[in-house]
């Protein structure tokens, strides 16, 4: 059996997708899984080798010129899977004018545009069933290959490899996704205090992020009496992995970073908010939350309203700025004994 995988997700939604990876690899341990994707930060690096076998390097904004080279260039097809997220429509498109033996397994549906495509499109379509965590979402598409619930691999697993660290330290991821505007951001001046207490456990904090969120880690540095070491921008994913992987204790909102953590069964600290939790909680058996319950929330998802827009609509984000740094440390430091 030879599959094809769209693979434009963020790091986030990747390493959700990694059971439904590691389910068909058990499944079909002898299949030829190849993954097609065109985002900056390579995926491949994350993903355990034995999960694909090879990663196929498409933008989305390629030309249909470049999709009609791309497919002459792969191998024949017998299954192309079309997750809700991370696809590409052009692709699909012409995958189906040009490789119509191919079986296209999908996700049924979903609302508008993408709605409609699916229905013309899909060989199988497969109800996303809203209100399911994500990782659930893209295993349900295995029921096209008749693989049961019972066989379902649900536990997250991402490439690991040595920390650039020497060990005992605690990492604070104090942004979000690429520093967007966002309700789930926590307040800067609330991450400093928490800086400060935690130079009472006598371990090397360690500040994480991507390069959009360089003035974070310029801020709370500059705000710090006490050594501090920010890498933030300064790793490869790669080497953030290692970083987090070998952390004693991971702080953080719900991010990319909180999802890779929790792949690698770090003791991990998630700041709740405004995200859906059924849907995309970082999973681990490790992973504990601090969230408030308030009426509004959850105020943002793929299918609601935008981060950025629900950020302008509520730019205090009161159930992020409800957990208190006492709280935080308090639970930081019962982890830690």
């Amino acid at each position: 059996m030879k599959f094809l995988i769209p693979f434009y997700l963020g790091i986030g939604n990747a390493v959700m997708f990694t059971p439904f990876l590691s389910t068909l690899r058990n499944k079909f341990p002898d299949a030829s899984i190849h993954l097609i994707g065109g985002l900056p930060w390579e995926p491949e690096k994350i993903l355990p080798a034995e999960l694909f076998d090879e990663f196929h390097f498409l933008p989305k904004t390629a030309p249909f010129s470049g999709i009609m080279n791309m497919l002459s260039e792969l191998p024949d097809l017998d299954v192309y899977f079309h997750p809700y997220q991370g696809s590409n429509y052009k692709f699909l498109m012409l995958l189906r004018i040009l490789r119509p033996r191919v079986t296209v397994i999908g996700h049924a549906g979903l609302p508008g545009f993408r709605g409609i495509c699916n229905r013309l499109l899909l060989s199988r379509g497969y109800s996303w069933k809203s209100g399911v965590h994500e990782s659930r979402k893209y295993l349900n598409l295995l029921s096209g290959l008749q693989i049961s619930d019972k066989e379902f691999i649900s536990v997250p697993k991402i490439r690991s490899v040595p920390s650039i660290l020497a060990p005992g330290y605690i990492v604070i991821h104090p942004g979000t996704t690429c520093n967007q505007e966002s309700p789930k951001k926590y307040p800067l001046e609330h991450w400093l205090l928490v800086l400060k207490m935690l130079k009472e456990s006598g371990r090397q904090l360690v500040l994480v992020g991507d390069r959009t969120e360089l003035e974070l880690g310029n801020r709370l540095t500059a705000g710090c009496d006490f050594p501090v070491r920010n890498l933030i921008g300064q790793t490869t994913v790669s080497q953030l992995s290692g970083v987090l992987g070998s952390a004693s204790l991971v702080l953080g909102a719900d991010s990319g970073i909180a999802h890779m953590a929790g792949a690698q069964n770090v003791p991990l600290i998630v700041l709740w908010g405004p995200t859906d939790f059924s849907l995309s909680h970082p999973l681990g058996d490790k992973v504990h939350f601090l969230k408030k319950d308030f009426p509004c929330a959850p105020c943002t998802s793929a299918f609601r309203r935008s981060e950025k827009n629900a950020h302008r609509r509520c730019p205090e984000s009161p159930c992020m700025n409800s957990i208190s740094p006492q709280e935080i440390v308090d639970l930081a430091l019962e982890i830690l004994k």
